[in-house]
């Protein structure tokens, strides 16, 4: 009955000693701030001042082809971070006869930041001064832009105004 006893020793020693070696930067902690997504509202082209929800506006990125907004502002959108921009299209009544679409393109410069050892890197993005390219067809509803933050570090403020 004694090698049961010995046995459970071992284990029990060699799981406190794996706990004991752990440092603070082996583990992730869960709540630890990545890479923030670009958070846009739609504001008045007449009164820029004025926040302007669109009617009816589902937004889908263009190189995946799949619907990342439906509802109301402020959106989060993911900005690529293999590429220095991100194409989305902006579509006004989907599915209907007034069905008005805009193709978008948010231009930035990206930087990684290293977190630590753990969590390693998140990307921050720089918008300039060409950050919005908007499609030149006919009837673009989309009528300009403001930078509100230049820097996109976090999601907890409106980093680009569009105006329509």
């Amino acid at each position: 009955m004694k090698a049961p006893k010995d046995f459970l020793f071992v284990v029990a020693s060699c799981c406190l000693l794996l706990f004991y070696n752990c440092e603070k930067d082996d583990i992730c902690v869960e709540g630890t701030p990545g890479t923030p997504r670009l958070v846009i509202d739609f504001y008045d082209f007449e009164n820029p001042e004025t926040v302007k929800a669109p009617s009816n506006l589902t937004i889908s990125a263009v190189a995946t082809n799949t619907s990342i907004i439906a509802g109301g502002g402020p959106y989060t959108l993911p900005l690529r971070n293999d590429q220095e921009f991100t194409q989305f299209r902006f579509t006004l009544n989907l599915g209907q006869e007034n069905e008005n679409h805009d193709l978008v393109q948010i231009n930035y410069r990206r930087e990684d930041l290293y977190i630590n050892r753990a969590c390693g890197y998140k990307a921050q993005y720089l918008l300039g001064t060409d950050a919005v390219v908007n499609s030149q067809d006919t009837d673009n509803w989309i009528k300009g832009y403001s930078i509100i933050e230049t820097t996109v570090q976090d999601e907890t403020v409106v980093h680009l105004a569009l105006l329509h």
